[in-house]
């Protein structure tokens, strides 16, 4: 059926090529979480006494194979989930199949080549690190397009497409926000010389390989972590609020807010460490506007059933 209509109808070439994209990444995310599985089991090292006990193995926290797994697992979670989101917002811009076509499949690509040299066939950077750049750059470019898109539309005297162009515009500068903490971790380690992969610490000419993090970048790290474990849900709540059509003013106020805090969070905790209640009430007010959000939506949408 998409077939049939993506020939009269090109948004449908583009829905169904981010469709494609987006399954194969995702079976990819899967089958690293099963490789993680299949490394421990074949090298009998668990993290759970339980695990250990049944499979004759013994507990070990810090397995090298298992941890650069696991590290891959982990670019993936930050870095797929976002792409996602940004580029079905970008296909909203109605871009040409063709440069769409090149982003999506150059990202996937990318992401695939960044699990192979990096969890299981390990080469020496720069090789993880070209194709961790590839999709980041493919992010950002999209990213960049949805604000310029929308930031127009807001524009419009409709208030729906005013409420859709300010989701759509907020959303792009949370995922903007993310990206750069996901770089940050980087850009930390090589600034403190504290590396884990024996490949990073070759061409950064460190001798020394640490089994923990560095204090810095530990920071960046949970800065990183508490995005993804806010950022997303709210983008998923928000876009149901949206479309329970709140006042204009309301969902400016809130969008805008929620992303100013996250901001100001992420400047508190990671770059420019605060004392507390700083860090605390940016915190607070984000997870104050999800659930005013969630409230509402389920008042909403409780009138269907």
């Amino acid at each position: 059926m998409v077939s049939e209509l993506s020939k009269d109808h090109p948004d449908n070439g583009l829905l169904a090529l981010y469709a494609i994209n987006a399954v194969t990444l995702i079976i990819k995310m899967f089958w690293v979480a099963t490789l993680t599985s299949k490394t421990r089991i074949s090298k009998k090292v668990y993290a759970n006494t339980e695990d250990a006990k049944i499979s004759k193995g013994k507990v070990v926290l810090n397995d090298p194979d298992v941890e650069r797994v696991r590290r891959a697992h982990l670019n993936d979670l930050e870095n797929i989930p976002s792409f996602l989101f940004v580029s079905f917002l970008y296909i909203l811009t109605n871009p040409s199949y063709g440069l769409a076509f090149i982003l999506f499949w150059g990202f996937t690509l990318a992401r695939i080549a960044h699990t192979v040299v990096y969890a299981v066939r390990p080469k020496p950077q720069p090789a993880r690190g070209i194709s961790f750049g590839v999709g980041l750059a493919i992010t950002f470019y999209m990213s960049v397009r949805v604000l310029r898109h929308f930031c127009e539309a807001m524009e419009l005297t409709l208030e729906q497409a005013q409420r859709n162009s300010v989701y759509a515009y907020n959303a792009g500068l949370l995922a903007i926000k993310m990206f750069i903490v996901a770089f940050s971790t980087g850009f930390v380690r090589e600034k403190k010389k504290v590396v884990i992969n024996p490949e990073d610490a070759k061409i950064l000419k460190v001798t020394d390989l640490s089994n923990e993090e560095h204090p810095a970048v530990a920071r960046v790290k949970r800065a990183h972590l508490n995005d993804l474990e806010n950022i997303p849900i709210f983008l998923i709540i928000s876009l149901m609020w949206v479309n329970t059509a709140p006042d204009i003013g309301e969902c400016h106020a809130l969008m805008w807010l929620y992303t100013f805090v996250r901001y100001v969070h992420t400047a508190v905790y990671a770059y420019y460490p605060v004392p507390q209640p700083a860090r605390g009430i940016c915190f607070i007010t984000g997870v104050l506007i999800t659930l005013y959000m969630i409230i509402r939506n389920f008042i909403y949408y409780a009138d269907f059933f």
